[in-house]
């Protein structure tokens, strides 16, 4: 679950549209993080047991690894190594030793 929101999350990031280049480059994933949870509150009016759970795999798993680095820093590298990537648990399609 833990990759699933990771991965929503720095979708919508990279959907969304920056005020300026300058402020863009400083956006962290905890910030971003938290403009999702609020969009998928009010926007998209997930349920709050969904929400909670979302909140819970954010706060506990994906903020201490990925919360204070800049969207633009984040690699797939980072990604590929976080516990919780499905090249990590032998998805399917993933690289192979």
């Amino acid at each position: 679950m833990a990759q699933r929101l990771l991965d929503a999350v720095l979708a919508e990031a990279r959907r969304a549209v920056p005020q300026t280049a300058h402020g863009a480059r400083h956006v962290t994933f905890g910030e971003a993080s938290a403009e999702w949870l609020r969009y998928v509150e009010h926007d998209r009016k997930r349920r709050p047991t969904t929400l909670r759970d979302y909140r819970h795999v954010i706060a506990y798993d994906l903020d201490p690894t990925f919360g204070e680095i800049a969207l633009v820093e984040i690699t797939a590298a980072m990604i590929n190594a976080y516990p919780g990537a499905p090249a990590r648990r032998g998805a399917p399609g993933a690289p192979h030793d």
